[in-house]
């Protein structure tokens, strides 16, 4: 490459009266008459504004190529512009000695340079910049240079959340679009403008209290735990949820990828659908008596979870409750001495413990299990079914390579499709004639499996 350029200049332009085969405008190129010298090799997207009769217009690099020509230490190359006028409201960040401002479309400037980086934004909120100077982030306006957030925060982030009704983060029954906000931490605290740049909540910087280990406290007082409040937050550690909190809102932790301990106080009545979902650190987490249901997708893909603890008010074990917590190993139930006993629940949904690969034994004793509630629980060694349990649904428990004993008792009443297809290490199973044959279940055993009737 030289150490110089002579650059020859071409503006291209779109004919709108030659169309090639596609129908699109042919592309054309109109020599610009002069030539100049440079030190600066010219880049695909500079640009660069020029008044000329009277008008404001805005040059960008299409694209630059050498023609071939070197003569000693100077390079010539051809560089395609693209021109554009510029409207008066229009703006623009440019660079000017290493340091970036804004000017409009009549070439005055809005914002000095004196900004080590100005990111501008994605539309609706793309009038905005942040702004980064002396290792601090703010947001500036760059249609009036208006600093909206002050330089002087540890982050400012752009973050998505259902679009509220009377309050933050609730879902609206009539829409379900997301609105933008701004999230902002300064000292330590957290804090929220809309896209309006409205603070949303009263005493906004007191909502959340952070320290330097990423550990969040909610302040006393808070009722709820709004939908999607923390999801994708990369920052928290543990949570610590006041004795006022009643409810967790649907997919409030969700892919809180460092969370590790959430402790829930007995207040809480409600934990919604996929409140801790792909919580990929979470390690243990305590459910309260005053909680009777654990909901759909709530720990599913907790890749860390080790243990959980129902209370003996838990009813209802939702569909992929957890779903691929594949280091599980122990469920206790206040109700039961021992752990893995599923007691005092109507029904295990579809999928509940689906690809728990560490779970190794349990004892059920419900009424109904769902189909493919255990599937691929590939550890799982035994199972112990009370006489409490009347219906075995579809792949209940298929695919548990290691199971190898099975007793089923006669108070089962339906066993489904494929139960216990894929055990295939399955060498003895006992169970009512009657359900045996019934619906050919014989075929869902390996060839080898011992049958006893009871």
């Amino acid at each position: 490459m030289g150490d110089t350029y002579v650059i020859n200049e071409y503006n291209v332009y779109y004919d709108e009266n030659e169309l090639d085969a596609q129908g699109n405008p042919i592309k054309k190129w109109h020599t610009i008459e002069h030539s100049f010298d440079t030190k600066h090799e010219p880049e695909v997207g500079d640009s660069w504004m020029y008044k000329e009769n009277g008008k404001v217009y805005r040059r960008v690099v299409q694209w630059v190529h050498s023609n071939g020509m070197i003569y000693e230490d100077t390079e010539e190359l051809d560089v395609e512009y693209q021109t554009f006028e510029v409207n008066p409201d229009d703006f623009f960040v440019e660079q000017k000695h290493g340091k970036y401002g804004v000017v409009n479309g009549l070439l005055e400037m809005v914002v000095p340079y004196e900004y080590d980086i100005l990111e501008s934004q994605p539309q609706p909120t793309s009038n905005l910049a942040k702004a980064k100077k002396d290792g601090k982030w703010g947001l500036i306006d760059c249609r009036n240079g208006k600093v909206i957030i002050p330089v002087e925060c540890e982050a400012v982030e752009l973050i998505e959340m259902p679009n509220p009704t009377k309050r933050l983060w609730t879902f609206s029954k009539a829409k379900k679009t997301k609105k933008r906000y701004w999230h902002f931490c300064k000292a330590g605290k957290w804090s929220f403008f809309d896209e309006k740049l409205n603070a949303t909540l009263p005493n906004i910087d007191d909502l959340f209290r952070v320290d330097e280990n990423g550990n969040y406290e909610i302040p006393e007082g808070t009722t709820e735990i709004y939908p999607a409040l923390f999801k994708d937050n990369d920052f928290i550690r543990t949570i610590k949820i006041p004795e006022t909190v009643v409810s967790i809102g649907k997919e409030a932790f969700m892919y809180c990828k460092n969370l590790e301990k959430v402790i829930i106080p007995e207040s809480v009545k409600v934990i919604e659908e996929s409140a801790f979902c792909s919580c990929i650190a979470l390690q243990q987490i305590v459910i309260p008596k005053s909680v009777t249901e654990i909901k759909d997708n709530t720990f599913a893909e907790c890749v860390s979870l080790e243990s959980i603890h129902l209370p003996e008010s838990i009813q209802l074990l939702g569909k992929s409750a957890f779903f691929y917590c594949n280091k599980l190993k122990t469920v206790t139930c206040s109700k039961s001495k021992t752990v893995n006993v599923l007691r005092n629940v109507e029904k295990i949904q579809e999928c509940t413990f689906s690809k728990c690969a560490s779970l190794e034994s349990i004892t059920i004793d419900v009424n109904r299990i769902g189909s493919q509630a255990f599937n691929e629980c590939e550890s799982l060694k035994e199972i112990t079914f009370t006489e409490q349990v009347h219906y075995i649904d579809e792949y209940a428990f298929c695919n548990c390579k290691s199971l190898e004993e099975v007793f089923i008792p006669k108070t089962v009443e339906y066993l489904g499709r494929g139960t216990f297809i894929g055990c295939t290490n399955l060498k003895s199973a006992s169970l009512k004639k009657e359900i045996y044959y019934e619906s050919a279940n014989w075929q869902q055993f390996p060839n080898w499996t011992a049958i006893h009737f009871l």
